[in-house]
């Protein structure tokens, strides 16, 4: 190599080196959520009860299938096509329908054997069946406390489902806001009396409605064997 490259490699300097700087943040703009996938035509709603009900989108996908808009079956409200408003006992049966599928889908109501047989808007009641399964005492073959706390906590979880849904209406909040309101909806307190054993070989439960407020509703229940006799009865306070 001759004297000229070697001073020219000598003049070479590197480049400087950058330095290192740690990558500033930026936010990452919102995005809408996704929507939840929509239930199939005719399939089955998910569970609800007083500790979880349907997921609001959900919800309002089923809810909207049916006609007149009024998922508690009570308005009065015409068709759009034009057809006239329900009759009381279409309302009824309507309503018993819609809260029944709901209910009767909840894994520990299946469990218990509880499924509603009447549905207004100031009274719910249900019915089950005795079952060695429910047995507390095996000496006098009477139904365990717990059953009969769940029992009167679904049905007042029930009842709250129903005259909530009503009174959010009266209100005039959305239908989102209705769906998300009652998505929340869980049981927050709940006294129960044992009054009698539970003797009998059916019985029935009965809730109706104390109090309605803004976010807390509270309901009266009661549990009586087929011979009409008070078995237990509570008061349950629920949060939606």
């Amino acid at each position: 190599m001759g004297a000229a490259a070697l001073g020219a490699l000598a003049r070479r300097r590197p480049a400087p080196r950058r330095a290192w700087s740690r990558p500033r943040w930026r936010p990452v703009p919102a995005r809408d959520p996704v929507p939840a996938p929509l239930p199939a035509e005719g399939a089955a709603p998910p569970a609800i009860g007083p500790s979880g009900a349907w997921p609001a989108a959900r919800a309002a996908a089923r809810l909207a299938r049916f006609p007149y808009d009024d998922p508690a079956g009570m308005s009065d409200s015409h068709d759009p096509h034009g057809q006239p408003p329900l009759s009381p006992e279409e309302k009824a049966r309507i309503l018993l329908e819609r809260v029944k599928q709901g209910f009767d889908n909840t894994p520990f109501v299946k469990l218990i054997g509880m499924e509603l047989t009447e549905i207004t808007a100031d009274e719910v009641r249900g019915r089950f069946d005795m079952k060695p399964e429910l047995v507390g005492n095996t000496w006098k073959q009477i139904l365990h406390g717990g059953v009969i706390a769940t029992a009167l906590d679904t049905i007042g979880g029930a009842m709250g489902f129903v005259a909530v849904y009503q009174f959010m209406k009266q209100q005039g909040l959305s239908r989102e806001e209705r769906y998300t309101r009652m998505a929340r909806l869980g049981t927050i307190d709940m006294r129960v009396d044992y009054l009698s054993p539970g003797r009998g070989q059916h019985f029935t439960v009965w809730a109706t409605p104390l109090r309605i407020g803004k976010k807390v509703f509270v309901t009266r229940m009661e549990l009586r064997n087929k011979s009409d006799e008070l078995i237990a009865a509570g008061t349950g306070t629920y949060m939606y």
